[in-house]
């Protein structure tokens, strides 16, 4: 995701349970949050550079697992990550459609 001008870092808690409620601030989940997907505690910059100081503006987080295939799933973001200036979010942000993984089966053609 996508925060301009740029990310506090250290505000970002990815979600490391199947429990929505767990304590982290950004939540996988594919069935409209009853349960979250479990993510890696680790959070991954990407910096922008040649803006503000290489500014922060996206991260990585990736599941614990292998994500299901043809699967939707849905991100929530908590109004608890902060921007390098101290400001939050005012609201929760759910995604309305999500997005699809897709198709993971691997057919043998028998090349020699």
């Amino acid at each position: 995701f996508e925060f301009l001008p740029d990310i506090q870092i250290g505000s970002i808690f990815a979600n490391v349970s199947d429990d929505v409620d767990a304590g982290g601030n950004v939540i996988l989940s594919d069935d409209n949050f009853a349960t979250s997907i479990p993510l890696n505690f680790a959070v991954e910059p990407v910096r922008q550079l040649g803006l503000i100081s290489d500014a922060i503006t996206s991260v990585i987080i990736k599941p614990k697992e292998k994500l299901s295939s043809l699967t939707n799933f849905k991100i929530m973001i908590k109004p608890t990550i902060a921007r390098s200036d101290g400001l939050i979010l005012k609201d929760e942000f759910v995604s309305q459609l999500g997005f699809t993984t897709s198709s993971t089966t691997v057919t043998d053609i028998n090349f020699e």
